[in-house]
């Protein structure tokens, strides 16, 4: 799985060189706005892609774990910088008039652009399948709102056509302020949990779940990066009449109602 978000992260930065080079030959901000939007979704994929490298082969290596979480978090702030950037031009552009030109190519590049998102997508919901549900179905909804982020900067296209050229700013101002919004939750997940990889709310509220099954906890651990979630634990159920794959199943199921999407749930015997 890894590997095929490496090279989906890849993809996804050659759609924005598309999206880039479709803004310069159109001039049109609505096209620059779903650039920077395809940069966020690279960056998302990216951070999974290493944490999930991270847990298969440097899981236990604390700085390694700190090494990735402040790559995150400097990445979020660069996005965070370039959204804010986007936002300024798009509001200034409501004031200050521009000319989008061969809006019939901003449509192309954008069909090319959902096309290609589509396939991702597919591919995203077989792998959810096979492997990471809770991973892949965040990714997933992503691009989901990726998809409408392009239809809206197509209808902005199809105004400029029919002499309602302000319908472009309006769109790339939407744009850019949920780019903003998403890049400024990444940063403050990735902020948060920088320096301090566990969470003790989280902490305790496993610990409560475990001993309201009679699980006998022997060593757990809490781990944040950016806005991926790992949790640890080594379980004793030897004095528990059931199996261990029976508790681990329902205290899974447990663990996973207190975290977000993305949280990877580990629960060793012993």
């Amino acid at each position: 799985m890894a590997k095929g978000l490496l090279k989906k992260t890849f993809v996804l930065i050659l759609l924005s060189i598309l999206l880039f080079a479709t803004f310069m030959y159109t001039n049109s901000l609505a096209v620059l706005s779903d650039a920077l939007y395809a940069i966020v979704d690279a960056a998302y994929v990216f951070s999974l892609w290493a944490v999930l490298t991270l847990l298969d082969n440097m899981w236990h290596n604390k700085f390694m774990r700190k090494v990735t979480a402040i790559g995150i978090f400097l990445m979020s702030l660069m996005l965070v910088l370039a959204s804010s950037l986007m936002v300024y031009t798009s509001f200034l552009s409501l004031i200050v008039s521009y000319t989008v030109q061969n809006p019939l190519f901003i449509i192309a590049a954008e069909l090319l652009y959902i096309f290609v998102l589509l396939y991702i997508y597919a591919s995203l919901r077989e792998g959810s399948l096979r492997e990471d549900v809770r991973a892949m179905a965040f990714i997933s909804r992503d691009v989901e709102t990726n998809i409408i982020a392009s239809i809206g900067v197509i209808i902005a296209a199809l105004f400029v056509m029919v002499g309602m050229p302000s319908m472009d700013a309006i769109v790339a101002s939407l744009i850019s302020v949920y780019l903003l919004y998403k890049a400024l939750r990444f940063s403050f997940l990735s902020f948060r949990t920088l320096f301090g990889s566990s969470d003790p709310l989280v902490e305790e509220a496993i610990k409560f779940r475990a001993k309201s099954m009679g699980v006998r906890l022997n060593e757990w651990e809490v781990f944040g990066i950016g806005p991926f979630y790992i949790v640890d634990i080594s379980i004793d159920v030897s004095h528990l009449p059931d199996s261990f794959e029976r508790v681990e199943m329902l205290l899974r199921r447990r663990i996973e109602e207190l975290l977000p999407s993305t949280a990877k749930v580990i629960i060793r015997e012993g």
